[in-house]
């Protein structure tokens, strides 16, 4: 079911959601009329975590086949923005057999915006292949080209354009033969971002296999933009096309958490307020040893006795000690993480 949030920070209401239940109440001596049933709110999940298996998604990659590619698909002029490989010049071979127009631009920044003024189709495809180049350290890159493309695109506001941004292995399907490049993957979140932004011309992202050919490759995304049927987040593994799904996931059994007291634990933010309370709650539970990591410096201990309570360097001196009255090593570092 679908809750309404609020349009800015200020409106603080609560979210929890909760399931409803009723409670049949007891006839008191004296009471006339039917009995009634009154709707109590109890909390979805109950303290020994039953439930929470209902509340676990994933993305699976499940198998689509192909839409069949129209004879001749010319009703939309294409526009690929190439990378090293040669699939920029495969797939233009491609789009051409089917009688479309095809314009491959290899200086992205002067021609893109030129080619796009020369289109005269009502219809106009992208194909961003830039990504496919990405190696180890070259995240960043991607990003910000894909970045400047979405930019310029929605600079010239023209309408009947739609862009598509290609990445080679970035995603793990769980089909694959060859590993995972993981310095692609950042462009797909991008991606998430961008279909929210800019749906009205946000085709999808399609994750080609790094362990095809230039031209099988070449072949199977001309057959998926070609016919178009909706997939905007696709990926292909031995010739097959995968499709995102979300699906309900079952976690494994939990370990029962312990905290031992031979075992020294490090809290990040530890002399902020959230962190105190954490360590805190850890010695408690059994913690030996505390690491208070952050970037406040407290003074020396000869002179923790001349803070004030109400000082936010005073609070953390006093967490510190009662958690030594409870048996604990507690060590103060003053690192910016």
């Amino acid at each position: 079911r679908k809750v309404p949030l609020p349009t800015y920070p200020f409106e603080r209401q609560r979210y929890w959601i909760e399931r409803q239940t009723t409670e049949r109440s007891e006839r008191k001596p004296g009471m006339s009329g039917p009995t009634q049933s009154q709707p109590v709110a109890i909390p979805s999940f109950s303290p020994d975590g039953g439930g929470l298996d209902q509340w676990f998604y994933r993305v699976a990659w499940q198998e689509r086949d192909l839409a069949i590619t129209p004879q001749k698909a010319s009703c939309r002029q294409w526009i690929l923005l190439s990378e090293s490989h040669g699939l920029a010049e495969m797939l233009a071979a491609r789009i051409r057999s089917a009688g479309c127009a095809c314009v491959v631009v290899k200086d992205h920044q002067s021609e893109l915006a030129r080619a796009l003024a020369e289109v005269a189709a009502p219809k106009v495809g992208i194909i961003d292949l830039r990504s496919t180049n990405a190696i180890a350290g070259a995240a960043e890159a991607s990003c910000l080209a894909l970045t400047g493309l979405v930019r310029e695109v929605a600079r010239t506001n023209r309408p009947g354009v739609t862009l598509w941004s290609i990445t080679r292995g970035a995603q793990a399907t769980g089909r694959e033969s060859s590993p995972v490049l993981p310095w692609q993957a950042p462009v797909w979140a991008l991606a998430r971002t961008i279909v929210s932004e800019h749906a009205e011309f946000w085709g999808g992202m399609v994750d080609l296999d790094p362990a095809s050919e230039p031209a099988d490759s070449a072949d199977v995304l001309w057959r998926h933009v070609a016919a178009f049927d909706g997939e905007d987040q696709s990926a292909f593994r031995d010739g097959r096309r995968l499709v995102a799904r979300l699906e309900r996931y079952v976690a494994p059994p939990a370990k029962p958490f312990a905290l031992r007291p031979d075992a020294a634990y490090l809290i990040t933010g530890g002399c902020g307020a959230l962190g105190l309370e954490i360590a805190r709650w850890i010695v408690c539970q059994g913690a030996g040893t505390v690491i208070l990591m952050g970037r406040t410096e407290l003074p020396p201990r000869s002179e923790w006795g001349q803070l004030r309570s109400d000082d936010s360097r005073g609070r953390a001196v006093s967490t510190i000690l009662e958690m030594e009255r409870l048996g604990a090593e507690v060590h103060p570092a003053v690192v910016d993480v």
